[in-house]
């Protein structure tokens, strides 16, 4: 979990109501060209989309969002029941950071960032 804000109904629930949407939003969904059933639209043929991977994604863009909203909803309706001491090494704000400073480069990621960004820059200047 990212925040100690969140609580357990409002991760359990969201994540199963989330769950459940993907699956209902897949069965209203079809891919042109493909037969019902095939790839989607095994309830209805409600929402049409090009390609496979234009379906995949609005599938979990629809699944993520429920989630979100249902944990968020949850959350704030129904308080913490947990401390910050409980939480700690659950929660990443609540996870203590260890930062030595003596690190090998490929341990910090500022720097591995720096070098693939400058890779990629790299490359698609070169074959742009």
């Amino acid at each position: 979990m990212f925040t100690k804000r969140s609580n357990n109904a409002g991760a359990v629930w969201g994540l199963l109501i989330g769950t459940g949407t993907a699956v209902v939003f897949h069965g209203l969904s079809w891919v042109t060209g493909n037969g019902p059933g095939v790839k989607g639209a095994w309830i209805s043929q409600v929402f049409e989309y090009p390609k496979d991977l234009s379906q995949s994604f609005m599938v979990a863009i629809v699944a993520f969002s429920v989630t979100f909203v249902i944990n968020a909803g949850l959350s704030l309706t129904s308080g913490r029941n947990k401390t910050d001491e409980e939480l700690a090494g659950l929660v990443y704000s609540l996870t203590p950071k260890q930062l030595s400073g003596h690190e090998a480069w490929i341990l910090r990621p500022a720097v591995l960032g720096t070098i693939v960004m400058v890779a990629v820059i790299a490359l698609n200047i070169i074959f742009w």
